[in-house]
């Protein structure tokens, strides 16, 4: 993995609001950069593009990241986690970063400012995971924790929207199934016509169905929209 040195370990706060945005080729060159990431690495426009964009990586940095970085987008998926950036004077920056496919081959990453907290945190993980004493992967960014309760928490975290949608009106159905059910149980009464009861778990269950599918089209076409807008963002 590329060491950039020197670094100072001064942190270089970004302002409110930056939106660090870039572009590469399939083999991570930079094509594009805007404003705010020549601002914020410190460097010229002409000494970025063209380069490798590991140009702004930090030695602080654990190679894990940069696995789990390529292997997701490789894969054709989205990748989000913490980065921690050095600048050209050796100066550090931190921004959530969010890197995306695109259509021609290449990929789009997007940066922003994080919290304070996250900046903590991800600095305390780092290290750990440097030194060994945090012995965890990564996957889309995310951190896998270890055991069945780890592996199980990261099939739910890769269903998809529309999985979780139909996911929750299962459940839902089965709420409406149980009660109807248990009320019928306690009427106890031998005369008690159960066609009402039916008639209101039907109707419910028709709802929940139209409801999931509605949101289910809408919430993960819109998604969908925009996932293509940012693959064709221009530059």
């Amino acid at each position: 993995m590329k060491n950039n040195q020197p670094v100072t370990q001064r942190e270089y706060v970004l302002k409110d609001g930056v939106a660090i945005i870039s572009k590469t080729d399939a083999k991570g060159r930079i094509t594009w950069v805007n404003q705010d990431f020549i601002e914020s690495s410190g460097f010229h426009e002409t000494e970025l593009l063209g380069k490798a964009h590991n140009i702004v990586r930090h030695p602080d940095m654990p190679e894990e990241a940069f696995r789990d970085l390529w292997a997701t987008i490789k894969s054709g998926r989205p990748w989000s986690a913490m980065v921690k950036n050095r600048r050209k004077d050796g100066d550090h920056y931190w921004v959530r970063a969010s890197v995306t496919p695109q259509d021609d081959g290449g990929y789009m990453s997007v940066r922003q400012r994080p919290s304070r907290d996250d900046i903590d945190t991800a600095e305390t993980l780092y290290r750990e995971m440097r030194t060994g004493r945090c012995a965890v992967r990564l996957t889309g960014g995310r951190l896998l924790k270890a055991g069945l309760l780890g592996r199980v928490g990261q099939r739910l975290d890769d269903l998809t929207i529309a999985s979780r949608l139909w996911g929750m009106a299962g459940l839902a159905l089965l709420s409406i199934l149980g009660v109807g059910l248990e009320s019928w149980r306690i009427s106890g009464r031998a005369d008690a016509s159960p066609t009402a009861l039916w008639a209101i778990m039907v109707v419910g269950s028709l709802a929940i169905c139209a409801i999931t599918m509605w949101l289910s089209r809408t919430v993960v076409g819109q998604l969908h929209a925009i996932t293509e807008a940012t693959r064709t963002w221009p530059g």
